[in-house]
């Protein structure tokens, strides 16, 4: 649970005390303590829990634990029917909008009570005051107030739907998340079906499951169903998305929340569902709903896709477990993780002598003197990986036949390939790394066969598979040939 709050709204506080000159990201704790230390306007010192009535809207003086106090408004929409929380921040008496939040109220609230002593009663009339002001602006009230806590009546009175959840005995949530403020602000299913998976699609199952979705008694409320719907209903049809709302989720930790996606994971995940498909999206969605921790392996899944999904198959897996086992193994690889050595900075290549004395087969490459290219970084790894010109990256993952061309990535996957095919490949890692020579991989129906070593000026040096044999002549000519169709190789 974090704020991200923009230093502009605290010119003379915020900024100089945090040293950031535009925004920050905090947990709520640490909010909740500036709050009381430096945010909170020290305009009076009140020893009571004190009540404003304003022309539009009402105020609750809450005395600070540290001293001051703190103002929390409660605003009425113009249209009626919910009810913003604010926190009056500053001397000009500016409401930051805390009404996703309520779980700030309550700690407020907390700390006047013991700063002031009050009694046991005190927090029941504070929620008294709060729901006869909803009742009297048109608002929702609990069907038992005086069974009902603050985080449950300033959670329903500004989100209907979520109010009706609460009436159903679902767990009060002390924060509500971003993408999910316009869905539960409606005041009946339908509107939320609406507006979480348009109006086509907002059938009546559609409608029903989603009210089932949000209607569990004795359960915390768990928006992770209709996170996946909402991402994926732009492929789905509505049977599909009444069926992902109705899925049975993983049972939750007695001392932990439901998982979610975030507000950047929908958006990206909106993006790729498209290039997935109808069929793709439903079962991978079914995967992560009904598998513990299937919600963050899909978050970690949406965002590595923008990085290798050129190199993939065009139909993916149609299993969470797959999808992410076939990603993993596109993604580039630290070698340091490995334990595996990596080419040094300036590495020295063996002489043709040398390599023959150490009873290398094949006859290590020229390495002319030219600075080495820094490694690229992908995905947040650190690998070092091979360059290779526009002409090569453009036949890499290519197919003639059942013949597939390959390029190794880096230095370990060059060593993985020797292993597989029993030759030298190991030793022309400094070689390719510095681009006197480049080595690209064959796979006959999907198994690494053949592997060739060409020079930069596109001559072919070497063209043999496993244990250094002869390849077939057929698959030799039409490698040979497809390549000088792209221009990488110019005379076999």
């Amino acid at each position: 649970m974090r704020f991200t709050v923009e230093a502009g709204t605290f010119p003379r506080l915020f900024a100089p005390r945090l040293r950031c000159p535009r925004a920050v990201e905090l947990p709520l704790e640490h909010v909740f303590a500036l709050c009381l230390d430096d945010l909170v306007p020290r305009l009076a010192t009140a020893e009571r829990i004190e009540w404003r009535k304003l022309a539009s809207s009402m105020e609750a003086v809450l005395p600070a634990p540290r001293g001051g106090v703190s103002v929390v408004r409660f605003t009425v929409s113009q249209g009626g029917g919910r009810m913003h929380v604010g926190l009056v921040i500053g001397e000009r008496r500016s409401a930051v909008d805390i009404s996703r939040r309520p779980g700030v109220v309550d700690l407020l609230l907390s700390g006047a009570i013991s700063r002031t002593g009050a009694g046991e009663d005190a927090e029941a009339q504070f929620i008294a005051r709060i729901i006869d002001y909803a009742r009297a602006s048109g608002c929702w009230v609990p069907s038992d107030p005086s069974d009902a806590s603050l985080v449950e009546v300033l959670g329903g009175t500004r989100f209907p739907l979520l109010g009706a959840s609460y009436d159903h005995g679902t767990l009060a949530r002390r924060e509500i998340p971003a993408w999910a403020t316009e869905i539960l602000g409606m005041a009946t299913a339908r509107d939320g079906a609406v507006q979480a998976f348009s109006r086509r699609k907002a059938t009546k199952p559609v409608v029903a499951a989603l009210a089932q979705c949000l209607a569990r008694g004795g359960q915390p409320l768990d928006l992770g169903p209709v996170a996946i719907a909402s991402m994926a209903s732009g492929v789905l049809e509505p049977d599909q998305i009444a069926d992902l709302l109705r899925t049975a989720r993983p049972p939750v930790p007695d001392d932990g929340a439901p998982e979610e996606l975030a507000l950047e994971d929908l958006r990206l995940g909106a993006v790729v569902c498209r290039g997935w498909g109808a069929d793709v999206v439903y079962s991978v969605a079914k995967d992560a709903l009904s598998q513990p921790s299937g919600l963050g392996n899909l978050a970690t899944i949406l965002h590595a896709w923008t990085f290798v999904r050129a190199e993939l198959p065009r139909c993916p897996p149609r299993r969470l477990a797959k999808l992410g086992r076939l990603i993993a193994e596109y993604q580039p690889v630290d070698p340091r993780s490995l334990q595996a050595r990596a080419p040094t900075r300036n590495p020295r290549v063996l002489t043709p002598r040398e390599a023959c004395a150490r009873g290398s087969r094949q006859r290590a490459p020229h390495v002319p003197t030219r600075p080495l290219r820094a490694p690229l970084v992908r995905g947040g790894a650190t690998a070092d990986e091979f360059f290779y010109p526009p002409r090569l990256r453009s036949v890499d993952r290519t197919e003639t036949g059942d013949l597939r061309i390959v390029l190794p990535r880096t230095a370990v996957e060059l060593n993985e390939w020797a292993t597989r095919l029993g030759n030298c490949l190991a030793s022309f890692v400094p070689a390719v790394s510095q681009g006197a020579c480049y080595v690209i991989g064959v796979e006959y129906l999907g198994r690494l066969t053949y592997c060739l070593e060409i020079s930069p000026r596109g001559h072919v040096k070497q063209f043999l598979g496993e244990r250094n044999c002869r390849p077939n002549r057929e698959h030799a000519e039409s490698i040979i040939e497809f390549l000088q169709v792209e221009g990488v190789v110019h005379d076999p």
